[in-house]
């Protein structure tokens, strides 16, 4: 699941994951939105990281609205987790001063920056994939766009010996609405704040 992957790909990309194995179960993660069913071979991985102690993560898939005459589209995949961090809005600090990765043009699908911005305590980044259908004719169009959104933040600003919890919440593959997709990342966003006991 694309939304998985992107999640531990910024989990591991934080370089400040506590080594420590906490002493109390993590509190459990909210359930997916309503439609988004979750992925049985995800869980294993998540119930590894949930024992660990420092990290937890998880979400789901649903079908994109459908197009009259198109093949099914690609599916929406949202993921959301946190892992344990030092100097966790430092860290923020640095991804938010990072540049956008540049677009990247694959002949039949187009993936190219929109916008990134300080955002709740985090850092909010979009994007658009730009997929050609094979044999798209009316009233199947041609290209069809879709919207990928990533937030990291952080939900405390410990002092720097103590640990603190990075956030990353993502959505992907939304047809065409990137603010339905905004919509769940800021209802995940409150949603992680009140789960991990956060002001």
């Amino acid at each position: 699941m694309r939304a998985i992957l992107v999640l531990s790909v910024s989990i591991a990309l934080s370089m400040v994951v506590s080594t420590a194995v906490s002493q109390t179960p993590p509190p459990p993660l909210p359930a997916p939105p309503n439609g988004f069913q979750a992925d049985p071979a995800a869980a294993q991985v998540q119930a590894q990281m949930r024992a660990s102690g420092i990290a937890d993560a998880t979400g789901g898939e649903k079908d994109n609205e459908k197009i009259p005459g198109c093949p099914d589209l690609i599916k929406i995949s949202f993921g959301y987790g946190w892992t344990s961090a030092y100097m966790d809005k430092t860290t923020v600090d640095v991804m938010l001063k990072a540049p956008q990765d540049p677009a990247k043009d694959y002949g039949w699908h187009l993936d190219e920056p929109v916008s990134k911005k300080a955002y709740k305590n985090g850092v909010l980044e979009w994007r658009k994939d730009t997929v050609t259908i094979a044999g798209g004719h009316a009233p199947c169009p041609d290209k069809v766009v879709y919207y990928d959104g990533k937030w990291m933040g952080y939900l405390s600003n410990k002092a720097a010996y103590q640990p603190g919890k990075i956030v990353t919440i993502s959505v992907t593959f939304v047809y065409n609405s990137q603010q339905q997709g905004q919509a769940w990342i800021d209802e995940y966003i409150d949603k992680m704040t009140l789960a991990l006991g956060s002001k």
